[in-house]
């Protein structure tokens, strides 16, 4: 139109078009003459936001405001952020998120559906995590790389290992070991989810066996980041309620109960007991009983020694061998008849070894003659 408000029926007049975006990018439209007074202006705008349209003819310009939205998302478009690349304790949380944007890289806005996800792992290791849409096709900067490694160890899971003790029975959760002999106990970490671990620098691992109020510490002697081995022994034969820590808490299956039985017999420990100690009357039958105790002095209570009992004379001319039965008890019954009167001399052989015991020696008198014993 002219300036009168008049409609101009021929082309020719010199008209532009420009666009400002946001970001102050300037570029031009087009603009197609009719010929007959009608223009057709068409400009494409590729940053998202509000945008300045100015329509210019000779010295005069016109400026339009407009808001350009972003168009839809598109895979190649797509900025994956988050943990990626990170190191993550197992049972811990990777934060992922994929911003879309447009084909001209811009932001689409929440409404179309940003993303949101999480990768979790319980068993440490080495993960790639790949994310995909629409055809299968790959996000940019998918697979990534999530490495998940052990947590602290844990009481609940932490595998022990005894050595020098065997369970009592095959069903039995029961240790049994023996007196004198070493008996070790291997803490190998392993992190709440059963994953191998390392212990802390300020783990303190431990082990006690407590028996009627009496404390038998275990002794840590080898130990590492990935292992610890505590060492002890027991003297004292009886039940024991063996106890493993990780600092103040008891490990898993633990308490249990530990019993120590006596060791080898040792002659010299045993104990003699028996009617023949106060005295025997030569000619008649009188027994005594041994039972085997160890080198600490635990009495046995199983039998299977061979046990010899011989009494030698005062003059020690003369040597009487005893009649022995095992009870199966740990207990031995020795029968004797002795003919002379005086000390004989007890020697006891066990298992082929010899010693001499608190009680060594046996008295004999004669007695009063039965008239069943005259001839």
């Amino acid at each position: 139109h002219d300036s009168r408000g008049n409609r101009l029926l021929t082309g020719g007049a010199p008209i532009s078009l420009s666009v400002r975006s946001k970001s102050d990018e300037h570029y031009l439209g087009e603009i197609v003459d009719y010929g007959n007074g009608t223009y057709e202006a068409s400009y494409t705008v590729r940053v998202a936001g509000y945008y300045e349209l100015a329509i210019g003819i000779l010295s005069e310009e016109l400026v339009v405001k407009g808001m350009c939205e972003a168009g839809r998302g598109v895979v190649a478009g797509c900025e994956l952020v988050g943990d990626a690349g990170l190191d993550l304790e197992v049972g811990s949380s990777g934060r992922y998120s994929i911003i879309r944007h447009d084909a001209y890289g811009n932001r689409v806005p929440t409404r179309q559906g940003q993303l949101k996800f999480k990768v979790t792992a319980d068993v440490a290791g080495r993960y790639y995590v790949q994310v995909t849409a629409g055809d299968q096709e790959r996000i940019p900067g998918s697979p990534f790389e999530v490495i998940a490694y052990p947590g602290p160890a844990s009481q609940q899971t932490s595998v022990t290992t005894v050595f020098g003790a065997q369970l009592a029975s095959a069903d039995s959760d029961v240790l049994v070991a023996v007196a004198g002999e070493e008996v070790s106990l291997s803490v190998a970490p392993r992190d709440m989810y059963g994953n191998v671990t390392v212990f802390s620098k300020g783990a303190l691992v431990s082990a006690t066996a407590t028996s009627s109020g009496t404390v038998t510490p275990f002794e840590e002697r080898t130990g590492t980041k990935q292992e610890v081995t505590l060492f002890t022994s027991f003297r004292v034969a009886g039940s024991y309620l063996l106890t493993a820590m990780i600092g103040n808490q008891v490990l898993d299956g633990y308490p249990r109960i530990l019993t120590v039985v006596s060791a080898a017999t040792e002659p010299r420990k045993c104990m003699l007991f028996g009617e023949a100690l106060q005295g025997v009357k030569c000619n008649r039958i009188s027994t005594l009983t041994i039972h085997a105790a160890d080198k600490f002095g635990n009495l046995r209570s199983t039998g299977g020694d061979v046990v010899d009992v011989n009494l030698c004379s005062p003059d020690g001319k003369y040597v009487v061998a005893a009649k022995v039965d095992d009870h199966a008890d740990g207990t031995y019954g020795a029968k004797f008849k002795l003919e002379r009167p005086g000390t004989w001399e007890i020697q006891l052989v066990v298992n082929g070894r010899g010693g001499r015991t608190q009680v060594n020696e046996v008295r004999s008198y004669f007695a009063g003659v039965k008239a069943s014993e005259c001839t």
